[in-house]
């Protein structure tokens, strides 16, 4: 049985004989070299890692129970099911029961990890976290020796690959004068504020992610939290109102153009319309267009009517909602019925 120490060697190792990148016009379907994949056995080595570094730095881990109730409510997923990788990729998140390899060609692999180990981490490759430079030097020296040749299955080479050293390169030469330890840092930072902020209620990480992440911007709209009144009084400032009235899941994808079945249920957020009539506080208007919380529901109407999410019985009983909410506070029951026919 292999340790942590050498997991993480093994699959550094692997990273680094892969290397960063291949030019994708000049590798055709029977290349013999794939950057390696990011699956689950790749993600139970990296979170590994990362709840070690977690612990060491002071975030404290929910009981099981805690935590599946937690996740439920944060991602509308149960990771009692085993760990789930979400995408944002049909408008909203798609909750995987498998966890979906991901042939990594590119500088970032989008989507938060959820794992059964009891964490959240936005999903990264090892070297980002890690400076094998540093940590194994071995590793570099191996990597100073490697071809950057690729070759098709008749060895005819057909490209060249990049290696990780010069992404290292890269990332100090070009990305704001950062070098890599800096971007380690921050991704670190980002995960350990991110688990503060989810498994402990540390509000005071609040600011910080909202303002440099957007998965406080994306619980709402994409994942479908509505816990936080805090949440969502900033993402009311920032006058995303119609993103955050009702969810619904998307919970299979079709094919692989935009054609989804929205088979989830739907939810209406009952919190954000009690924020916004504290706001009101029981005041009167002429038209909705005279208070910019009931001109956007106004408008939201009209994306629900047009929304394939909804069936004509849920865009039915979302809009009476909205309607009803609405006419506690608007004196033109007209201009009101006009909300419906835009």
């Amino acid at each position: 049985m292999k340790d942590k120490k050498d997991q993480i060697y093994n699959i550094l190792k692997k990273e680094i004989d892969a290397g960063f990148a291949i030019e994708l016009d000049k590798c055709p379907d029977n290349c013999t070299m794939n950057p390696i994949t990011i699956d689950e056995p790749y993600m139970k080595v990296e979170v590994n890692y990362l709840k070690n570094y977690l612990q060491q730095h002071g975030v404290k881990f929910l009981s099981r129970e805690d935590y599946e109730a937690r996740m439920k409510a944060y991602f509308h997923v149960d990771p009692a099911n085993g760990s789930r990788m979400l995408y944002s990729d049909c408008e909203e998140a798609k909750g995987l029961d498998d966890l979906v390899p991901v042939h990594d060609i590119q500088r970032l692999v989008t989507g938060i990890y959820i794992s059964d180990e009891g964490l959240v981490t936005y999903v990264y490759r090892l070297p980002y976290l890690i400076n094998y430079q540093t940590r194994y030097p071995e590793l570099y020296k191996m990597e100073q020796h490697l071809s950057p040749e690729v070759y098709d299955e008749q060895h005819n080479a057909i490209g060249l690959k990049e290696f990780w050293y010069e992404e290292y390169k890269d990332i100090y030469g070009y990305r704001n004068g950062r070098n890599i330890n800096q971007v380690i840092r921050s991704n670190l930072e980002t995960v350990l504020r991110l688990n503060k902020y989810l498994l402990d209620g540390d509000q005071t990480q609040f600011e910080w992610l909202f303002n440099n992440t957007s998965i406080l911007q994306d619980l709402m709209p994409v994942y479908g939290y509505e816990g936080d009144k805090n949440l969502i009084e900033n993402l009311l400032k920032k006058k995303h109102i119609k993103d955050l009235l009702w969810y619904k899941g998307c919970k299979q994808r079709v094919d692989l153009g935009e054609d989804y079945k929205y088979d989830g249920k739907l939810e209406i957020h009952t919190k954000t319309f009690k924020i916004i009539a504290e706001k009101l506080k029981d005041r009167k208007f002429k038209t909705p267009q005279a208070n910019i919380y009931l001109d956007a529901l106004c408008e939201a109407i009209g994306d629900i009517k047009n929304s394939r999410k909804l069936d004509k019985k849920e865009q039915d009983e979302l809009t009476d909602y909205i309607l009803d909410f609405m006419g506690r506070y608007v004196e033109d029951k007209n201009a009101l019925t006009a909300c419906t026919e835009n």
